[in-house]
């Protein structure tokens, strides 16, 4: 089993999936205790949402789309929406978060 770094966890659950999608003009709708979204991925030209982001009981959001069948957490969307590394994502968020 793989240990996580408690660090990462942090990011992940400071970070909203949510508030950085509509940073970058997505727009969200609420339902059913969760939020969908048209993809934001760029490799994905989505027209119907199908992207979902939900809310674990720590805080943490996680997305997928069920399009595109992409999901993960917050470093996950980043680096895929911006086309880095998910390290050079974790570098960012650090120093945000200090």
């Amino acid at each position: 089993m793989r240990k996580i770094d408690p660090q990462i966890t942090e990011i992940c659950r400071r970070i909203k999936i949510t508030s950085y999608l509509m940073s970058k003009g997505v727009e969200l709708i609420q339902g059913g205790g969760r939020w969908r979204c048209v993809c934001p991925l760029p490799d994905h030209d989505d027209h119907d949402p199908s992207c979902y982001i939900r809310t674990l009981p720590d805080g943490t959001e996680l997305f997928k789309c069920f399009g595109c069948g992409k999901g993960g957490s917050i470093l996950t969307l980043i680096a895929e929406m911006e086309k880095v590394t998910k390290g050079s994502v974790l570098k960012r968020c650090q120093l945000r978060l200090g």
